[in-house]
């Protein structure tokens, strides 16, 4: 595995995506918790949306429950057999 590749487990339940380990964090997923991010140190982070010039769009637990609601209905979505749908949302809170 080479350090850009994404590395995953799964454990009672618990998916754990770990990003490359430049980055630092690690995202994590239950299904009745939603999205977790850490830092490398196991300290709580937040998702961001940043755009190509590197402005901070949106942040916080927003951003994090609106990727966690887009990611289940397209899942949703493939299993029906109708995953070439599209899902759109957006974060309540901006800052």
């Amino acid at each position: 595995m080479t350090k850009n590749q994404l590395k995953s487990s799964t454990a009672a339940g618990r998916s754990t995506v770990s990003v490359a380990p430049l980055v630092g964090c690690d995202i994590s997923a239950v299904s009745y918790e939603g999205l977790t991010v850490k830092t490398a140190d196991g300290e709580p982070a937040m998702l961001a949306v940043v755009d190509a010039n590197g402005n901070v769009i949106a942040v916080g637990p927003g951003v994090a429950s609106e990727a966690w609601k887009v990611a289940i209905a397209s899942y949703r979505n493939f299993l029906q057999g109708a995953g070439y749908l599209r899902v759109h949302s957006q974060p309540l809170a901006a800052i």
